[in-house]
């Protein structure tokens, strides 16, 4: 199979997918897989809330609406608990609803990241597509 459905089911199958299971994936946490820099403290948060706001005209964050997609529920919004200047805070999960109001300031951390790709390798002169393949018990990656 293509590797991009073979990591779209790894990731987002419903019975067994990695981001579909009710667990706590990001934290500073031994029992966590990993963490990234929002789950260390508050800088990161307040980074985006400045760089955010700068892209507005000044006066206008408080007009416009922070949505981030592609939040850890455990982990919550990049600017929960961060003092920022926008109207409101909003943080939408494997699931939810792409209802992102007009006029929104739209953030995402880590979910173009996770996203199923199509890798390819040239070689002999032509590009390949690679796959995944089955044998036996195990997967391998296949041209």
């Amino acid at each position: 199979m293509p590797f991009a459905r073979f990591m779209k089911l790894a990731l987002y199958d419903p019975a067994v997918g990695y981001y579909a299971r009710p667990r706590r994936r990001i934290a500073r946490d031994p029992a966590a897989d990993f963490y990234t820099a929002p789950t260390l403290g508050p800088v990161f948060g307040d980074l985006v809330a400045a760089a955010s706001a700068a892209l507005l005209a000044p006066g206008a964050p408080a007009d416009h609406p922070f949505v981030e997609i592609g939040v850890e529920p455990a982990a919550g919004p990049v600017l929960a608990g961060v003092k920022h200047p926008f109207g409101a805070v909003t943080g939408l999960g494997m699931g939810q609803s792409l209802a992102i109001p007009p006029r929104a300031v739209v953030f995402s951390n880590e979910l173009f990241d996770a996203q199923p790709f199509h890798p390819v390798v040239r070689g002999a002169g032509a590009w390949r597509e690679c796959g995944v393949a089955r044998h036996g018990d195990r997967l391998e990656e296949v041209l």
